[in-house]
């Protein structure tokens, strides 16, 4: 068998709030998380946030979030570094989300998010596009709790209620490194 295998597919069309649960396990340590194609409707971007999920389906919301990035735009000009602890939730790991023609598209790894001993670490790599302008986003985060956590999914939901835009295209593809 394979050391590196395709655990799940979302066609996230049609939705507001993305859950995509039951995709960690004791079965891997590490997973790869691919969005793709990934547009909205409306007029202008809609900024995603990541929370994880418990068995239960059932959002961690406490501040023990944290991140770290840098996001650049196709003039090789520095936008923004961002740093910050005790979130409640992961900022924009796959940038924002815009109508057609422009687009999202992303990379986050996960590492032992179900291994209740250890911290969950994440890796992200992003790019989108927003009326001929290139960004990309390059970042990393953590969820750190004084009583570990076994998670089984995450859920991506808008940042504020303003930016309800439904999504007109997507898909995630979640993949598994096999434990050794």
């Amino acid at each position: 068998m394979s050391s590196f295998r395709l655990i799940k597919q979302v066609d996230m069309s049609g939705a507001n709030i993305v859950d995509v649960n039951n995709i960690f396990s004791d079965d891997f340590d590490i997973y790869r998380v691919v969005v793709s194609d990934w547009n909205t409707d409306g007029t202008g971007g809609t900024t995603y946030y990541m929370r994880l999920l418990n068995s239960a389906g059932t959002m961690q919301i406490n501040a023990q979030y944290e991140y770290a990035h840098r996001r650049t735009n196709s003039a090789n000009t520095t936008i923004s570094d961002a740093g910050q602890f005790d979130q409640t939730s992961w900022e924009n790991p796959f940038l924002s989300a815009y109508p057609v023609p422009d687009t999202s598209s992303g990379i986050v790894d996960f590492f032992y998010p179900f291994d209740n001993d250890k911290d969950t670490i994440i890796l992200y790599d992003t790019c989108s596009t927003n009326n001929s302008t290139v960004f990309s986003r390059t970042g990393g985060g953590r969820y750190t709790a004084p009583s570990y956590n076994s998670f089984t999914g995450f859920r991506l939901f808008p940042h504020s209620t303003s930016q309800n835009n439904t999504i007109t295209s997507g898909q995630i593809s979640v993949y598994g490194y096999r434990n050794a």
